[in-house]
């Protein structure tokens, strides 16, 4: 079941059932999820080249309060916010295999040395810094396609996508093409917070939805552009929208 956010197909699911169906999903059959937070659905309204990217993802998981809070206001009290640090976690203590490509050297070796303390027993096959392109050459990167080839040969059931989202799906898309087997899910600063150069913010400030203010105060120079982006297009969307629903058919 999905519910449609501005023209954006957001599943309506929570946390338990998304790891119930990853742990039961046919790996042989290569595809993406994405996590689009408010950032992104912002940009897939104005967007059709990004609206497109999310909507033709296998799922598209409601990442953040708003969905959750709007998918309550639409009568569905099953959706709760999908966290990928939190997805991440838990599908690295099942017999999936893992490959974590994205973020930089640097940080990718410490995410490594985390998830040997934290998860030994996980079964982690591979770990890759992706090339820095542009999302318009991602498809003639000649390292992406080596890198691809490299995937395949490990035969990873889940590839964790660790870069700027909405360029995250641009690649996945990219990529699910070329793919042999797995799923893709891309997770953005998760690599960071798994690595431990980001501290995530505390759960009772999520549940209240107030994650992102949290992230802006560590990282004021990091955020402020995408955050006054979603507050300069929201409202306008928002009162669009409510003008448009009003309207006679």
């Amino acid at each position: 079941m999905k519910m449609n956010i501005w023209g954006t197909e957001i599943q309506a699911t929570n946390l338990d059932e998304t790891i119930r169906y990853i742990e039961n999903y046919n790996f042989k059959t290569p595809n993406y999820i994405c996590l689009p937070d408010m950032y992104v659905l912002t940009q897939c309204y104005k967007s059709k080249a990004i609206r497109d990217m999310i909507n033709g993802a296998h799922m598209a998981l409601p990442d953040g309060k708003p969905m959750e809070l709007y998918a309550r206001l639409k009568g569905n009290r099953n959706v709760r916010t999908v966290s990928g640090y939190w997805l991440c976690k838990a599908l690295m203590n099942t017999n999936i295999s893992h490959f974590f490509y994205g973020t930089d050297d640097k940080t990718l070796k410490l995410l490594k040395e985390n998830i040997e303390k934290e998860f030994p027993n996980a079964k982690i096959i591979g770990y890759k810094a992706p090339p820095i392109v542009q999302v318009d050459n991602i498809s003639q990167s000649d390292v992406i396609c080596r890198d691809i080839q490299y995937i395949n040969q490990l035969s990873p059931d889940i590839i964790w996508i660790g870069i700027s989202s909405p360029k995250q799906d641009f690649l996945m898309n990219h990529m699910m093409a070329f793919l042999n087997q797995g799923l893709l899910i891309g997770v953005g600063g998760v690599f960071d917070y798994l690595a431990g150069t980001v501290e995530i913010s505390p759960e009772w400030l999520k549940k209240i939805g107030l994650r992102w203010l949290y992230r802006f105060y560590q990282h004021p120079k990091v955020f402020w552009k995408k955050y006054s982006v979603i507050f300069y297009n929201l409202p306008a969307i928002i009162l669009k929208e409510l003008v448009y629903s009003s309207k006679p058919r």
